[in-house]
């Protein structure tokens, strides 16, 4: 017959079962550094992850006033960068500012300077993709072209 040990007198050893049980349930205990960065990232995105949206201005409908307040609420919902796009919708009556007029690019130059206030990168599109950039109504020659520039005329922004 083997005797029995007393219940009372158990103790845990280095590397018995007993004291790796202690040592994963006292884990469970301590700060989750890892977790603590994941929660910190969500809260305070990098820039590099931040989300983009198409800004539409609509049918000559801008205005610097309107252009900062949109610009300011991007920034505060944690918008990184906003595309550009003009469009006219025949249901909204047209602005005064029309597209590639010299008050258009004066309010361009605004819509950058104030992204660069607020923090939002900016981007332009030449048109929107459904309707103008080409489709079995055109001919290739008409079709989205690749465009570049390699100097800024006119000063810094």
């Amino acid at each position: 017959m083997v005797p029995e040990e007393p219940t009372s007198s158990r103790t845990s050893t280095p590397g018995s079962p007993h004291s790796l049980f202690v040592v994963v349930v006292m884990s469970g205990c301590l700060p989750a550094r890892g977790g603590d960065r994941l929660v910190d990232g969500f809260h305070h995105p990098p820039e590099s992850t931040k989300p983009w949206c198409y800004w539409y201005w609509i049918s000559d409908n801008i205005s610097k006033e309107g252009i900062s307040r949109d610009l300011e609420a991007m920034a505060r919902v944690g918008i990184g960068e906003a595309f550009i796009g003009n469009v006219f919708l025949e249901d909204v009556p047209a602005g005064s500012v029309k597209v590639l007029s010299q008050p258009w690019w004066t309010l361009v130059e605004h819509a950058i300077r104030e992204a660069d206030r607020v923090g939002v990168n900016i981007g332009m599109f030449n048109c929107p993709g459904w309707s103008q950039s080409g489709g079995p109504w055109g001919f290739p020659a008409e079709f989205l072209q690749y465009g570049g520039q390699s100097d800024l005329i006119g000063g810094e922004f």
